[in-house]
């Protein structure tokens, strides 16, 4: 048992090794800081970021009662530690995936070998590091000592996503759950126990639908690598589920997670205008989750690719906009509450 346990642990650490340390031509190039600043923010995929505001500002407006919760000390450290936790996710992923980005995307494995895969490191090391900070001040801030449990599980988990042992990005079925509870429901948690009262159940309900709401357009955005997934063996859910599942079960994600919205918001303040503007919102995303589905049902994967690939192009678009069609509702939660 020892002796499979040892192999087991040198294979992990050659595995960590090989991402963390700099291969030939990975040593970084001369650059002008206002290109290397411009790099290591473009690996950060800051095309995500409007997604991620509107989450985060849905969160706060479904669970706050005042603008002095919303602008306290504590909600604004917590709010720059949960963005940079999510900008984390994405540099780790853009280190462990610059072999499988070198052809479909080429940006960001030329970016992280002109940097220097050192500082890549690096940026990940500092990010980590501040996080660390930002969690032992919200617990002693808010008296909430499970923070120091609950944000360096979520960060764990969000480093996990592309590196081993877990590697949830080739988890098969299962990288949908755990993507789900560490971009959503760790961002989510940390807000709800910024509060100085026990977690509300509505607004826990919620966040959590809008978390299954923008999560369920990930897929569209998944299944845009997935034949070179394949031909690096990595396990994501649209690889296990195929196309013609993985976006049946977008689109059900997506209703689910809309129905927990709207059900939530009618507890707390009753039926608002506000969510024919959210059911707008959702109906656009379904069309465009509805499109992939027929223009691919029946086809072989060469001849589904090149539509894939066009409806991934405009995966930030409804991604962003199905999050900030929530903080319309979520607008009138705190207003009317």
């Amino acid at each position: 048992m020892s002796t499979t346990l040892g192999g087991e642990d040198a294979a992990l650490g050659a595995r960590l090794h090989r991402i963390f340390t700099a291969g030939p031509g990975e040593q970084g190039v001369p650059l002008r800081l206002r290109t290397k600043i411009n790099y290591a923010l473009w690996l950060t995929r800051p095309e995500i970021a409007p997604m991620s505001a509107a989450v985060m500002v849905a969160d706060v407006l479904f669970s706050a009662h005042s603008g002095a919760e919303i602008w306290s000390a504590p909600m604004i450290v917590a709010a720059v530690m949960l963005a940079a936790a999510i900008q984390l996710l994405h540099v780790a992923n853009c280190l462990a995936d610059r072999w499988v980005d070198a052809e479909y995307k080429s940006k960001f494995s030329r970016m992280v070998r002109d940097l220097g895969v050192r500082f890549v490191a690096w940026q990940i090391y500092l990010t980590t590091g501040g996080i660390g900070v930002a969690t032992i001040y919200l617990a002693v801030a808010t008296g909430h000592f499970d923070l120091l449990l609950i944000i360096p599980i979520g960060t764990l988990l969000l480093l996990e996503y592309s590196l081993p042992p877990w590697h949830f990005k080739a988890a098969g079925f299962w990288q949908i759950p755990w993507t789900y509870l560490m971009t959503m429901v760790f961002p989510g948690v940390v807000v709800l126990r910024l509060y100085d009262r026990p977690i509300e159940i509505p607004a826990l309900i919620a966040i959590l639908g809008l978390g299954l709401t923008t999560t369920g357009v990930f897929s569209a955005n998944t299944a845009e690598d997935l034949p070179e997934d394949a031909e690096h063996g990595i396990m994501t859910s649209v690889r296990a589920l195929g196309l013609r599942v993985s976006f049946l079960e977008s689109m059900t994600r997506v209703s689910v997670g809309a129905a927990l919205v709207a059900g939530s918001v009618v507890a707390m303040v009753g039926c608002t205008p506000t969510l024919i503007v959210y059911a707008v919102g959702v109906l656009i995303v379904l069309g465009y989750l509805g499109r992939s589905l027929v223009g691919t049902w029946g086809k072989p994967l060469d001849e589904a690719m090149p539509l894939v690939r066009s409806q991934a192009k405009l995966f930030v678009f409804m991604v962003a906009l199905v999050a900030w069609a929530a903080v319309v509702p979520a607008a009138a939660v705190f207003c009317l509450q």
